[in-house]
């Protein structure tokens, strides 16, 4: 901040005086701003290059009279004789010291969210616009804390500004505006997101023709789409989309890779010595010799198909004397380019679609639920797909590395021992050419989850159609611990009032007992609570009004006090590498068991059978499952050391899911991968939470596939566990977004601010008013729409579509936002704002206006 002993009003700014309408003083605004009296010391200083004028006295800012506001500033017509291309604000902010859980927690220093402080300009032909600043230093759409300089783009003619202060526990003040007359400093594009690009659609031939031969000591498969190439050194040197004529690899690769278990000897297929090879019409089978007994001997089936599908099983057998153990990568690092401007589809919880340099090693489970991968190239109008069909829950993890133009793959199998002169199958992994962009390979992935999706129970429409899930707590008012009595009724009363429904209840302490813990033996009868028969009553009752209940059981954790605890600890508990069973925390007295162990397993079924009997609950949890993210070490368990849970997992929901009526349902803390969707009836998730705090780097806004892959597996989405979700607006309509329902957590008047519970209250409205849409079979992520930035998705029923929108932007966008097509008679309808909607009909499409805020959603439907 620089003092301007010049002029300021120039051809090119022109800062407006605003010091008779100063109501605060900075002392007041930001008592931690460092300087020495809180003072200007000249009325004309320049910030971050840009002039401005300031008041030299005590006051010296413009704040809200309240602590949520407007500050309104208007603009006399003889200051701005010609339209300004930007406005420019000298802003101070003073934010609480630190950050709201459900937003990251940590200390709070800036804060880049649209529903906490926006600039609307409103013009003087009666239109207006509202955009979230950037910040003139580093052009970021941020503001941090203390005295800084920000700019809005100006469309026309102003009337006033308006400076919106929503956010309850920080303050803003205005010490300066300043207008640019002449060209802008800053593009208009910096407040819009890019959408997703549209793909041409190349025109892939006919496949019907499938050539296998060699070349000289080359193997190669062919078809009217693809041409695959192997050297008998073992290196893959082609991979030709035909339609194109591209081969695609960048350079020759290893086709595979092998590495110990200690990880410190690898080797890859070029070290290898090719022994046999056969062709046939379909596929190659080549046997490939390692260069010792140290290493497995690796047999590939190669195929092609009619339906451009390259698939590529293998298999592994142990030459050893002794049991053996590896690490088997394929593909080992392959190295693609398609063309410039390839992107990626990474299908992490919130699937990454990008053309971003990155870097991403997940494991598959949770955080990566789905077994598919594609690259396409959108002006070339074609892509590559890969799925890796494994329904056993091999433990692996896919590697993507972008550099450049160049998109590196690989894929990293964590094998369990093969015994002597034993063989293992990987699943097969198939690559498909296809023409677009990432759905074609999404739509094949969902083909491919139909030939073996059949839950073992029927779906349930009532749950299907939770969308207001409530967790209630014993201790805080489920019962009276005076008058031994239950206040299921009156809990859930304060849920309907709070957040507009109560689809659910579930209880997450009903198990706990004074002396032995909360978890373990889960049954607390005549400890803490009253009778068994008692407490099914309550839960009958509140059954009977239309509110099913779930109990809440633990997965891994056990409290050593326990009776099981204290009888199993040692042969059942999850060891970690130095051999010592897992707490859940230092000091903690509960500790983890491992689903590895049969005898866990067959106890843990056992309390879930007694539960359902004693009680007459609807609903079951097992918590911490879906995760798959934690090893055994254990020697002495049911299964290998140094072994991933997913299996585990996956026998122990199998085994509850099949002890418990069809009529109840199963649900587990976090969407699992894939293949464990068939073993339960839906689950908690923290898509959005992992997307504001990680993925918003990657992707301009959450889109959950696991919800357009598995649409009959309810999820219920949490923003934060344990903490309040405060004023997080953004995060409930990512959720309204996906189509999901709200895991409801916590007191609502302090774990909530009364704006994001009338948030709820319209979010949950809409979703329970059109659960027909909502709760069926027939969705569709990220259709087209008509504005960079803003995003949307589609649910269907019988007579009905629904859309829900989301402005990734951080302008407020209004116009015609979809083109959908249009049925005779069909009536549209703005649900967000509760308006019927008059489209302009083209041809045979409808096209619908709205007006969205940044970071905002809309929600249309189409009835007939």
């Amino acid at each position: 901040l620089l003092p301007e002993p010049h002029a300021l009003v120039t051809k090119t700014f022109k800062p407006l005086d605003l010091t008779g309408r100063y109501n605060l003083s900075l002392r007041q605004l930001i008592p931690s701003l460092p300087v020495r009296n809180f003072r200007f010391s000249k009325k004309q200083v320049i910030a971050a290059g840009i002039p401005f004028l300031v008041g030299t006295g005590e006051r010296n800012a413009i704040a809200a009279e309240s602590e949520l506001g407007t500050i309104t500033i208007p603009i006399p017509s003889h200051e701005l004789k010609d339209p300004p291309s930007e406005a420019y604000l000298l802003l101070a902010s003073n934010f609480p010291r630190y950050e709201e859980p459900s937003l990251g927690g940590g200390r709070m220093w800036r804060v880049r969210h649209p529903y906490r402080f926006v600039v609307e300009l409103r013009y003087n032909d009666g239109t207006n616009e509202i955009f979230f600043p950037l910040r003139v230093l580093n052009r970021q759409p941020e503001i941090v804390e203390g005295l800084d300089v920000y700019v809005v783009p100006v469309s026309k003619a102003l009337s006033e500004i308006r400076l919106h202060d929503r956010m309850l526990l920080g303050e803003f003040g205005v010490c300066a505006v300043t207008f640019n007359l002449g060209e802008r400093k800053f593009d208009f594009k910096l407040w819009q997101v890019p959408s997703l690009p549209t793909a041409k659609k190349a025109s892939l031939r006919n496949s019907d023709k499938v050539q296998i031969y060699q070349r000289n000591d080359d193997i190669v498969l062919e078809n009217g789409n693809l041409r695959v190439r192997v050297e008998a050194s073992g290196s893959l040197i082609e991979l030709t989309l035909l339609p194109i004529n591209r081969n695609i690899l960048v350079k020759p690769v290893p086709l595979f890779a092998v590495t110990s278990w200690d990880g410190k000897v690898s080797v890859n297929s070029t070290s290898y010595r090719l022994v046999e090879q056969r062709l046939s019409d379909r596929q190659v089978i080549s046997e490939w010799q390692p260069p010792d007994k140290t290493f497995p001997k690796v047999t590939l089936v190669l195929g092609l198909d009619e339906k451009d599908a390259w698939t590529i099983e293998v298999q592994l057998h142990n030459l050893g004397t002794g049991q053996q153990r590896w690490i088997f990568s394929f593909p080992a690092r392959w190295q693609f380019r398609i063309g410039d401007g390839d992107f990626y589809t990474y299908p992490l919880r919130t699937v990454v679609i990008s053309d971003a340099e990155n870097n991403l090693h997940y494991r598959y489970g949770g955080n990566l639920p789905l077994q598919f991968f594609d690259l396409s190239n959108p002006s070339l109008g074609i892509g590559i797909g890969m799925l890796t069909k494994d329904l056993n829950g091999f433990d692996r993890h896919l590697d993507l590395w972008r550099e450049g133009e160049t998109t590196i793959i690989g894929i990293r199998w964590r094998l369990d021992p093969i015994a002597s002169n034993e063989t293992l199958n990987l699943p097969a992994i198939e690559f498909s050419v296809h023409s677009g962009d990432w759905k074609a390979t999404f739509e094949r992935y969902k083909a491919w989850v139909k030939t073996w999706y059949r839950p073992i129970v029927p779906r349930k429409d009532w749950f299907r159609k939770v969308f207001a899930f409530r967790q209630d707590y014993i201790a805080e008012g489920l019962f009276d611990f005076n008058t031994k009595t239950y206040r299921f009724p009156e809990r859930i009363e304060l849920a309907r009032n709070a957040f507009g429904a109560c689809d659910y209840l579930h209880i997450f302490d009903w198990g706990a007992t004074l002396e032995r813990g909360r978890t373990g033996d889960y049954d607390p009868w005549g400890n803490r609570l009253t009778t068994p028969e008692e407490f099914r009553k309550a839960v009958e009752k509140a059954q009977a009004q239309g509110v099913p209940v779930g109990l809440y059981i633990e997965g891994y954790l056990v409290d050593m006090r326990s009776r099981v605890g204290k009888a199993h600890r040692e042969d059942w508990g999850l060891r970690m590498r130095n051999g010592e069973i897992m707490p859940w925390a230092p000091g903690h007295p509960e500790f983890v068991m491992c689903p590895g162990v049969k005898g866990w397993r067959d106890y843990l079924t056992s309390v879930y059978r007694r539960v359902r009997g004693e009680t007459g609950a609807l609903g079951f949890y097992i918590d911490q499952f879906g995760f798959c993210d934690r090893d055994c070490f254990s020697e002495h368990h049911d299964h290998p050391p140094d072994w991933n849970v997913l299996r585990g997992e996956g026998i122990l929901t199998r085994q509850i899911r099949e002890v418990l009526p069809p009529e109840c349902v199963v649900y587990t803390e976090n969407f699992p991968p894939d293949i464990h969707t068939i073993l339960q009836d839906g689950s908690f998730d923290y898509t959005i939470n992992f997307y504001q705090n990680t993925a918003y780097r990657w992707m301009p806004v959450p889109v959950r596939l696991g919800r357009f892959a598995f649409p009959d597996f309810k999820v219920l989405q949490i923003v934060v566990c344990d903490y309040p979700t405060g004023s997080n607006e953004e995060a409930v309509k990512q959720v309204f977004f996906n189509g999901d329902g709200y895991w409801l957590q916590g007191d609502p008047e302090s774990w909530f601010t009364p704006e994001v519970l009338a948030l709820l209250r319209k979010c949950i409205a809409i979703l329970r008013e059109h659960a027909d849409a909502f709760a069926s079979d027939e969705c569709e992520p990220l259709v087209p729409t008509l504005v960079n930035g803003v995003f949307a998705n589609q649910f269907s029923s019988v007579r009905k579509t629904v859309w829900t929108l989301y402005n990734a932007n951080w302008r407020s966008i209004e116009g015609e936002v979809l083109a959908v097509p249009h049925k005779e008679g069909a009536r549209y309808f703005d649900l967000w704002n509760n308006r019927e909607l008059k489209p302009r009909i083209v041809g045979e499409f409808a096209h619908l206006t709205l007006t969205i805020e940044p970071h905002s959603v809309g929600c249309i439907v189409q009835e007939w």
